[in-house]
């Protein structure tokens, strides 16, 4: 059985949104790989980037932050 088929638009849309989010495995990995972090540094600038993110996609609210924070 064969899947209804999905025109270019919306698959250039879905990459286009990829993207971004996909570039914290790309910084950590890559600077791990390259030499230029450590594991632990390179982890931080995964979460700062991802935070980053989270801003710029308007997804990260104090709130958010205290809930996840807490012990």
């Amino acid at each position: 059985m064969r899947a209804d088929r999905v025109a270019w638009g919306p698959r250039l849309r879905s990459i286009a949104r990829a993207v971004p989010p996909a570039g914290a495995a790309v910084i950590i990995l890559g600077g791990i790989l390259s030499g230029i972090t450590t594991p632990t540094e390179a982890s931080a600038l995964g979460v700062a980037y991802v935070a980053m993110l989270a801003l710029v996609y308007r997804n990260l609210s104090w709130t958010s932050v205290s809930t996840t924070a807490e012990f």
